[in-house]
């Protein structure tokens, strides 16, 4: 299972126009790892295990940061390939990425 993650990079460091972007009509409901467990977990799985997926790189986090609106991903070309994978690495390990991933079993 894959869901937008309630602990967005973008919305922990409260980048301007992230909520009312992140939070639309699409979703009825935001997970975080939290979140994501108590509601597999009450709805009779077992065996939780959270992970996280991160899909942009540096550049679409500070252009967010610069302009407000999404423009999508290598847009600076300063940040290389290393520094965009040691960006995601970060973001997967601490639980900031754009995606929420649980895998389950069902009791």
């Amino acid at each position: 299972l894959e869901t937008d993650n309630h602990d967005d990079i973008l919305l922990e460091l409260k980048i301007p126009n992230i909520e009312s972007f992140y939070y639309r009509n699409v979703h009825l409901w935001y997970f975080d790892s939290t979140t994501i467990q108590k509601t597999a977990n009450k709805s009779g799985f077992s065996n939780v295990s959270v992970t996280y997926r991160h899909n942009y790189d540096l550049s679409n986090s500070f252009m967010w940061a610069m302009q407000g609106k999404p423009t999508g991903c290598g847009k600076i070309r300063l940040f290389n390939k290393a520094l965009d994978s040691a960006w995601i690495s970060f973001i997967e390990e601490n639980g900031y990425a754009d995606l929420v991933c649980a895998k389950m079993r069902k009791k």
